[in-house]
């Protein structure tokens, strides 16, 4: 199966494949799907990517806060 994970994991070390497989597998956990399956607009999913990558933001200056 040509997945959105098994395309990404052509480029990554071993342990973030590891990585990978796990959040594949939390999402199907969770949503009962994989990110493939999620067919909604394009604005929606601009919207969430936006939403993660702000998260993400947040998360890379978290370290620094007591």
């Amino acid at each position: 199966m040509n997945t959105i994970a098994e395309r990404i994991k052509k480029h990554l070390s071993p342990l973030l494949v590891a990585a990978v497989d796990t959040r594949t597998a939390e999402g199907l956990k969770k949503y009962g799907q994989l990110l493939d399956d999620n067919h909604k607009p394009d604005r929606a999913k601009a919207v969430h990517l936006l939403q993660e990558l702000l998260d993400a933001a947040q998360y890379g200056t978290w370290h620094g806060t007591s």
